[in-house]
């Protein structure tokens, strides 16, 4: 994989042209714009900084900024009790955003199991940014396409249907955040299915919303 982001892009899309980036980056094949996420979100962990161009790119906004430089500016000028006073607020922010993600996760899950369209419409971000992959089908992109899509999986369940989810894991940075899992999902009179599940979450005006869901079936 290429050394950066922007890279990685840019050798896809054959284009360094900013005005171009949101356009490209829509019709990017799924496979690389989830790559990209992938990195991104390590190199988020890691304490790296997403090219704002690419951020923009995909949301239609500027980026946040995720810079920890009060923290090293303190340590820089040997003040570390300052530093560590910096450190144990990121701790507690860092803390509270995972569990306000993990509670919209669990939202999430409890419409998919009732089968609460309008539930499920209110938990997404608005926006063509927005992706869902279910088990065994191409990506779908933009709001409008994802809800039909909802609409279309639950056309013959019954409901409520029987989720169970495991192996819960829940990274956020800033404004982003994402929650890896094991679904075991059950409809009435079938056996159960598993699939591993990745939620990108975004936060807007201090509320998470869901912009990103990719199941893939695993053996059970």
């Amino acid at each position: 994989m290429p050394a950066s982001l922007k890279d990685l892009f840019h050798e896809w899309s054959g284009t360094r042209v900013k005005g171009e980036a949101r356009k490209a980056w829509k019709m990017a094949p799924l496979c690389l714009t989830w790559c990209i996420w992938s990195e991104r979100n390590q190199r988020i962990l890691e304490g790296e900084e997403l090219p704002p161009f690419v951020f923009k790119a995909l949301f239609g906004r500027a980026s946040p900024s995720y810079s920890l430089r009060p923290c090293q500016i303190a340590i820089e000028e040997e003040n570390y009790a300052q530093a560590a006073k910096i450190r144990d607020s990121l701790r507690v922010l860092q803390e509270d955003s995972k569990a306000s993600v993990l509670a919209a996760n669990a939202r999430f899950y409890n419409s998919f199991r009732k089968g609460d369209l309008a539930a499920m419409q209110a938990l997404w971000a608005k926006g063509e940014h927005v992706c869902v992959v279910h088990p065994g089908v191409s990506g779908i992109s933009g709001y409008d396409l994802v809800m039909g899509s909802w609409e279309f999986v639950w056309a013959d369940y019954e409901f409520p249907l029987d989720i169970e989810i495991k192996d819960v894991q829940v990274h956020v940075r800033g404004d982003l955040g994402y929650v890896s899992c094991i679904e075991l999902v059950r409809t009435k009179g079938s056996s159960w299915g598993k699939q591993y599940a990745t939620n990108v979450f975004e936060r807007i005006d201090g509320q998470w919303f869901i912009c990103i869901h990719h199941a893939a079936y695993v053996d059970l």
